[in-house]
């Protein structure tokens, strides 16, 4: 979400933002069981200018970042945000908690799947797999393998409560690549 304000000069409008983020913050926080799940992501002020590039006013913006994990309490968040000095809701993210166990996950199925590869070139080319001389969890374009883990769905209400905008959870997708080199072993 976002709180701005406008004014004839940059300096007044910063001057003017500030109380109106402060008040947001504070609302949030005091409804809020984690302090570090609302805060301040960016700060701009800066010239507003229309179509013909003519200086409008100044603007002042910043963008807070609100953590919520149940869905069912983001209209309440709303609410309190856009009645408290929010003047626009930028976007709605969605982020799995569970990300970096599934991460993990993923990065054994990309080996296995690496390994899997490179055991069938190499009994193409009439040998076999050698030691493994390099794995690397980065991609190495042109040789590596990816495998997804996908995330349970989590059953959620289709609408937060309190408001006639449709607010669906989605689907996260945890990919992993590895780049596996081993030595190949030809048969006599």
């Amino acid at each position: 979400m976002a709180a701005e304000s406008h004014a004839a000069s940059a300096a007044q409008a910063a001057a003017l933002n500030a109380p109106r983020v402060r008040r947001l913050l504070a609302s949030l926080a005091a409804i809020r069981p984690t302090p570090d799940s609302v805060l301040v992501t960016a700060i701009s002020v800066g010239p507003n200018v229309n179509e013909r590039g003519t200086l409008v006013d100044y603007q002042a913006r910043a963008v807070v970042k609100l953590v919520v994990r149940t869905l069912d309490s983001l209209g309440r968040y709303l609410d309190v945000a856009l009645s408290s000095g929010a003047t626009e809701v930028v976007g709605i993210g969605f982020r799995s908690d569970s990300a970096e166990v599934v991460q993990r996950v993923a990065m054994q199925r990309a080996y296995a799947e690496a390994r899997s590869n490179a055991e069938a070139l190499a009994a193409a080319a009439g040998g076999t797999l050698g030691r493994l001389i390099r794995v690397s969890s980065g991609p190495d374009y042109g040789r590596f393998a990816s495998a997804y883990a996908g995330l349970e769905e989590v059953s959620v209400p289709a609408f937060y409560r309190g408001a006639a905008v449709p607010v669906a959870a989605q689907g996260v997708t945890v990919s992993a690549s590895v780049s596996a080199v081993w030595r190949f072993e030809p048969h006599p």
